[in-house]
Order: structure tokens, then C-alpha cells, then sequence
């Protein structure tokens, strides 16, 4: 249902380590769930200033790795190869190397302000978590073949499920929640545009609002509440020290 530019790609690249599981309301379905947490254990990590050479940036001294850059960005190449989206104009590559570059910067602002707070996640909420991912998997035998299809460990789930809470409390104690409710009008607007692009592009029947309704309302939701996370690492990155290596 989501209108997708492909001629002129728009980067709307979600923060590649922890960002993208740290929605303020509600989880992703069990298989996206899993996808999330194995990129977690997958991302190559910041780490102290050795070189500038092997370094992309340095975020109050701490480097993102060159390794942590090529990585993401052929990940995010893949990802919108998978969504049928070619980015392979020298201004689409400029533009997804910039927003990877972004939101690695973005992701070790994160992690750093996480770290300054002193939250910590309990050893029931992980456990309270990790139960629900294996009764959203069927079964105990389901949920090891989904572990192990992605490469996870049974303890590299629970210490990325430990990152993800982590990453949600702390945001949900800094950004204001309310500020992502949709009205009905918005609805009513976003279902207005949406079925008038859709006949323009020839579609003959269009679902009726009150069948996309709550479709609507989640995609908006989202929309703003990934608008407010990136605000924040904004307020966060015009405090810090960042050096973009040339």
C-alpha cells in the first residue's frame, strides 16, 4: 500500500543496528523479529581510534570502522534490490552512502546516550521477551530452526533482545509518545491521495477506507514516530563531537 518512488530513489534508510527495533509502540511479527535481532549480532561494531585510515568517522573519539561502513552499505544496497528498487545511478549511491554513513553516526550516538543514562533491562523482561518470540514461532522446535537459519544464537538472541528493550526504554523516557497520534483526518487525507495515485496509475478498484483504515493509522504512526527518533539523535549529534574522515 506504500507509495514508493523508484525512479528518483528515496532514502528513507532505517538506522541500521539498533534503530530499527526500537519502534516506541508495539513489535514486528515473529520473522522480521528474528531478522531484526540477527542484524544486531551481524553489525560490526564501533570501536577506539587506531587509525584514520581504516575509520569513516569518530564520534566523541569513538570510530566507525570502514569494515562497519562497506558492510552496511552493501546491506542497504541489497535491501532495496530485495524491494525491486535499483539504486545504481551515481546520485542514488551518493545518497545511500550518506544516509549509511548518518546513521551509523546516528547509531553510536545512540548507544553512547544509552550508556550515559544508566538503564539497565532485567533478566525477566528479556526472558518475558524472549518466551513470546517462541510462542510466535509455534513451537520450541520451530523457534531453534528459526535461530538457526539466521545464524543465532540462542545467547546472541537474549543479549540483542537485552539491546533492543534497552533501546526502547531509553527512548520512550526521552521522547514524547504522544506526539506520534494520528487523527482521523490525517486518515482520511493520507486514503484521499493514496486512492487518486492508485487510479491515476490505472488501478480499477481501490480498497474502501474503512478496510485500510487501521493500515493507514500504523503506517502514520510509524511515520511520525521515526520522525521523532531522528530529531532526537539530531539534538544528540548537535552536543557531540563528530569528525566525518575526508
Amino acid at each position: 500500500m506504500q507509495q514508493q518512488n523508484k525512479s528518483g530513489l528515496i532514502v528513507t534508510l532505517i538506522i541500521i543496528l539498533i534503530v530499527a527495533v526500537l519502534a516506541v509502540g508495539g513489535y514486528l511479527a515473529f520473522g522480521s523479529k528474528i531478522a531484526s535481532l540477527t542484524a544486531l549480532s551481524n553489525a560490526t561494531t564501533t570501536s577506539p581510534v587506531v587509525s584514520t585510515v581504516a575509520n569513516v568517522a569518530t564520534v566523541n573519539g569513538v570510530a566507525i570502522t570502514k569494515a562497519t561502513y562497506d558492510t552496511a552499505f552493501t546491506n542497504a544496497i541489497a535491501s532495496y534490490q530485495a524491494q525491486g528498487i535499483q539504486a545504481t545511478s551515481s546520485e542514488d549511491v551518493a545518497k545511500v552512502r550518506t544516509q549509511v554513513l548518518n546513521s551509523l553516526i546516528g547509531n553510536e550516538l545512540l548507544s553512547q546516550a544509552i550508556t550515559a543514562s544508566k538503564m539497565v533491562v532485567t533478566p525477566a523482561e528479556v526472558e518475558k521477551e524472549y518466551q513470546a518470540l517462541v510462542t510466535q514461532a509455534g513451537s520450541a522446535e520451530a523457534f531453534k530452526t528459526t535461530l538457526t537459519k539466521n545464524n543465532l544464537t540462542d545467547a546472541q538472541l537474549r543479549t540483542n533482545i537485552e539491546k533492543q528493550l534497552l533501546t526502547q526504554k531509553f527512548l520512550r523516557a526521552n521522547i514524547d509518545a504522544k506526539a506520534a497520534t494520528v487523527t482521523d483526518a490525517e486518515v482520511a487525507k493520507f486514503y484521499t491521495d493514496y486512492s487518486a495515485s492508485q487510479k491515476a496509475s490505472g488501478v480499477k478498484t481501490v480498497p474502501t477506507l474503512k478496510t485500510l483504515s487501521a493500515q493507514i493509522k500504523q503506517q502514520l504512526a510509524g511515520d511520525k514516530e521515526q520522525a521523532l527518533i531522528s530529531n532526537f539523535i539530531e539534538t544528540l549529534r548537535s552536543k557531540a563531537n563528530v569528525v566525518i574522515t575526508p
